[in-house]
């Protein structure tokens, strides 16, 4: 209302060269995004200033600037010191000089009793109205102030009293205009008492009559509204809030709230219902009250209460016990996150029951079914979603980490010459065992990074914080007995490559290999007369990857119509196995050292008849992650390399306690930049697929883990030492001819160039000379599982993952044909961001996205969760989550927030403005998998001018301001 006003009255100057606003005030603060907005609009630069020494600097530095046409100076100067009252403080502004150039229409008072004069049209407002103390009140609530105001007239025509005033400002500040010159009804009641009991302790200052009134009304009313007439108002929300929580678990409520804090003993009989009714009611009138309530009386218990509460009163140790707490807790998120950190102790030690733990996972999950009025959901609290992510992860991993140790006996059991590649893809890829390294990965950061306790250590009971080291310690012993169980499937894979790779590799192979992709997933799939085409391949891209971050993208628009056992070439290099995709051959059959848009292009004409003009394209935009595009009239292919460069040169380190780890965890690569990549850049260039397109997605290897055993490789066994590799060496020699040690014969797999359709000589040239030489192959050995070679007269110490051996993250590759479907087949439908695109620093913007259930879900109802973020480069400020549960009318998703501007560079800080995205996203889930969908907008946050232009601290500026004595 009052920015309106504002931008009125700056409308009939928008002609004027120089406007002066005086806002004594500080009446338009909270509106200072609007009018930067209506100044940027209509040519202005605005000058802000509350001192004299301040509004000269700023003044100077845009008379001076070339582009500074038009001039918006607000002046803040308190009227006391415009007056000059007393000596000792700062000058204001001071500018006769441009007094005597401004018609009176460029000069704009921001007056309040003025304000509300216009808007109610009585013009009997009284001059206290701009007093300080009363204006600051009245401007953070004017909607209430006019409608105290209506009350008022409605009582008394025409009388309007300082007493009046006082009421209309204590019955606004309140919360309760339309009992302003009323009786007190229940609701009132309700709203003072727990809503604005700081409000009613600063009411005998303003308006101390008003105050006696209320008071007494309130002693009237039922509990517990009767006791903050004569009680604090602190002590009594403890009251009500610890037996709201405590009420929700024990019948013995009463006893159990006065036994951790006796000073409560005075306030009881309470009823139950009447608790629970009034609080579902608060939740919804004022829930960000309820909140800061809620988390000064978990704030207050002591440690001894939370003692004896987990001890005695909430029986932890009865069956589903953590599951019955979780599920009754509806308001504490102290409650919750201290019992889902014994429930998650118990979990990843493996001695909580199934069925429990299953209840708990169900419960806390984003597949929970209903809302149930659980308003601790609604309260933002970064442990509790640490904790349930963290619940998730160990509750996956126990899962599978079961079926890698039963594939292991089983593949031991069996043998080498009884398994097949089907059965290592349903373990590896059905059973999910590839996802293993990623989800210990995650698990072991988290817990090492994440606070699992709602409050410091010393404040809680030890076992708390013993729990919380447990996990860290299991979660560790949980990443080293995965890594142990995948080397040991590793070595019984490699068995069966060992026996049947070049079987793999006849026409008639059931598995694809890179080579086949063209003729054998693209050619039975695509018309290329009626449809359009679009390959991705995705160089280094394991399984785990397409199944946790990429597929999930692509199956928002498209429908899988076939996904195909296939493999990477050996050895699972990038200039072997990613130029047989596009040349659909064999490496022994094309140059590896020919350009992939012509391999492509030959390799389109050979496999599926079809000749095309294949043209190298500029990506879009800024093409993070993408190598290359190409082109032609009905198919286009995208190289990502994105995986492939953030997973190589990760080097190994030593932690304390003696243990070797990457230096960099595969989840963080997963989670911060190839998943970043993933939703950005590849998400834009699905989004403009046409319907009913063809779409198919390949890798051509992927990554594994480099053994840290150490097999020789001499030199003489080489043509030249690159020819080495951690994971392979080309030989110009067989091992029976060159008769290597025991170790080297047991260790590593041996194979001719013939079996792997490699050639077996090549012309290479010599750096130093420049002169052509042959070089000729007999074998190509590779390393079993735990082992790596090294190379002659080189130091050894190879990267935590490498590709170009033989396990199943490097070979068993995502081979998928999509198509688009018409219309995006989602539960949920979004709209786009609604905000402001242009904000000031210091500004609490507020954006909205809507949400709805798609046409075509079969549900009622969906529980999501929201986040937001703001991000540039390598920052990003993380905005708290949100859980909704979205019905048929659909809901509107706020989030609220100042824009951190502390990593604003100096260049941005000269600009005057920095550029962010924000990005808010929805997760759900659709049976078992989740589904995220996002917006984005980028936003302009426009800069302090004070911080942009002045050179001294904040408070020499009043002191060089001073005038002097004489």
């Amino acid at each position: 209302m009052l920015t309106d006003w504002v931008l009125d009255r700056l409308q009939n100057a928008t002609s004027q060269a120089i406007v002066l606003v005086r806002d004594p005030l500080h009446l338009i603060s909270a509106s200072a995004g609007e009018i930067h907005r209506y100044a940027e609009e209509n040519g202005f630069t605005v000058v802000i200033a509350a001192t004299n020494l301040v509004y000269r600097e700023l003044i100077e530095n845009a008379m001076s600037a070339r582009d500074v046409d038009r001039l918006l100076i607000i002046d803040r100067a308190p009227m006391g010191r415009r007056k000059a009252e007393g000596n000792i403080k700062a000058p204001p502004p001071f500018y006769p000089d441009l007094l005597s150039r401004l018609p009176e229409e460029a000069i704009i008072e921001i007056d309040l009793r003025q304000f509300l004069i216009e808007s109610s049209g009585d013009p009997f407002w009284p001059h206290e109205t701009n007093e300080p103390q009363i204006a600051r009140i009245v401007a953070g609530c004017l909607n209430d102030i006019l409608k105290a105001h209506g009350n008022l007239r409605t009582a008394h025509k025409d009388r309007f009293t300082d007493g009046d005033l006082r009421v209309i400002v204590a019955f606004a500040a309140l919360g309760i205009p339309e009992a302003a010159f009323k009786h007190l009804d229940s609701g009132s009641c309700w709203q003072i008492g727990l809503l604005k009991h700081d409000v009613l302790r600063n009411l005998d200052s303003i308006a101390p009559s008003v105050a006696v009134s209320i008071k007494k009304r309130l002693r009237e009313a039922p509990k517990p509204f009767a006791w903050f007439a004569d009680h604090p108002a602190d002590l009594v929300l403890k009251a009500f809030y610890y037996s709201l929580i405590l009420s929700q678990h024990t019948d013995h409520w009463e006893l159990v709230s006065v036994s951790m804090d006796p000073a409560l003993k005075p306030f009881s009989g309470m009823d139950p219902e009447d608790m629970s009714s009034a609080a579902k009611k608060l939740t919804v009138m004022a829930p960000a009250r309820v909140h800061a309530d809620l988390s000064d009386a978990e704030s207050s218990l002591s440690i001894e209460a939370i003692d004896d509460l987990f001890n005695k009163h909430l029986s932890i140790l009865e069956p589903q016990g953590y599951y019955r707490i979780l599920k009754s807790e509806k308001y504490s998120v102290l409650i919750r996150c201290l019992t889902l950190i014994l429930a998650l102790n118990d979990l990843i030690r493996r001695k909580a029951v199934a069925e429990e733990s299953d209840a708990i996972r169900d419960y806390i999950g984003l597949n929970r079914q209903s809302l149930d009025e659980c308003f601790a959901d609604k309260r933002p609290s970064n442990t509790w979603s640490q904790l349930t992510i963290a619940y998730e992860l160990v509750y996956r991993i126990n899962t599978i980490y079961d079926a890698l140790q039963s594939a292991v006996k089983e593949s031991v059991a069996r043998g080498g010459d009884n398994l097949s590649f089907n059965w290592f893809w349903s373990r590896w890829s059905d059973a999910r065992i590839s996802r293993l390294d990623y989800y210990a990965s995650k698990l072991e950061r988290l817990v090492n990074n994440a606070d699992f306790l709602p409050r410091d250590s010393k404040e809680l009971p030890a076992r708390f914080s013993a729990a919380r080291d447990n996990i860290i310690i299991e979660a560790q012993n949980l990443s080293e007995s995965v890594s142990v169980g995948l080397q040991e499937l590793n070595a019984e894979f490699q068995k069966l490559v060992a026996c049947d790779y070049k079987n793999w590799i006849e026409p008639d192979s059931e598995i694809k290999v890179t080579s086949r992709f063209l003729s054998e997933c693209v050619k039975p799939l695509w018309d290329p007369h009626k449809e359009q085409a679009v390959i991705f391949v995705f160089d280094g891209m394991r399984l785990d990857i397409w199944e946790e971050i990429v597929r999930p993208v692509f199956e928002d628009r498209m429908d899988i119509e076939s996904v195909f056992y296939a493999s990477s070439l050996l050895p699972s290099e990038t200039h072997i196995s990613r130029k047989a995709i596009s040349a659909g051959a064999f490496p022994n059959s094309f140059k590896m050292d020919a350009a992939e848009d012509k391999l492509l292009k030959t390799g389109i004409d050979a496999a599926i008849g079809l000749k095309v003009e294949v043209q190298a394209v500029v990506p879009d935009g800024t093409g993070i992650g993408q190598t290359v595009q190409y082109s032609s009239e009905r198919l286009q292919c995208y190289i990502f390399e994105l995986c492939d460069k953030e997973l190589h040169k990760i080097g190994m380190k030593n932690l304390p306690d003696g243990r070797q780890v990457p230096g960099r965890p595969i989840s963080f690569i997963y989670d911060e930049h190839i998943k970043s990549i993933i939703d950005n850049e590849v998400s834009s260039i699905i989004r403009q697929i046409p319907s009913g397109a063809k779409v198919f997605v390949v890798a051509d290897h992927g990554f594994g883990r480099v053994g840290r055993d150490r097999i020789h490789i001499d030199a003489n066994w080489l043509n030249e030492s690159s020819d080495c590799s951690y994971q392979h060496a080309t030989l110009r020699k067989s091992l029976a001819d060159i008769r290597p040690s025991k170790k080297i014969l047991d260790n590593v797999i041996e194979f001719e160039p013939s079996e792997l359709r490699l050639p077996s000589e090549e012309i290479a040239k010599d750096r130093k000379s420049r002169r052509e030489w042959k070089k000729t192959y007999k074998s190509i050995i590779f390393p079993k599982s735990g082992f790596a070679l090294s190379r002659p007269d080189a130091h050894f110490n190879p990267d935590a993952f490498s590709h170009g051996g033989i396990s199943l993250d490097e070979m068993l590759i995502p081979m998928v044909a999509m198509k688009v479907r018409s219309e995006k087949r989602s539960l949920v439908r979004l709209g786009q961001i609604q905000g402001p695109l242009k904000v000031v620093e210091n500004e609490v913007v507020r954006y909205s996205l809507q949400v709805e259930l798609a046409p075509g879900a079969d549900l009622d109802e969906l529980r999501v969760e929201g986040t937001a973020s703001l991000a540039s480069g390598e920052s990003e400020q993380r905005i708290p989550p949100q859980v909704h549960f979205v019905t048929r009318d659909g809901l509107d998703m706020a989030f609220s927030f100042e824009p951190d501007v502390s990593d604003a560079t100096d260049e941005e800080r000269a600009a005057g403005s920095m550029q962010r995205a924000l990005q808010i996203s929805v997760l759900y889930h659709s049976g078992d998998r989740p589904i995220r969908r996002s917006r984005q907008v980028t936003i302009v946050v426009r800069l302090n001018p004070e911080r942009i232009t002045r050179r001294v601290p904040a408070h020499l500026g009043k002191i060089l301001g001073l005038n002097p004595k004489k």
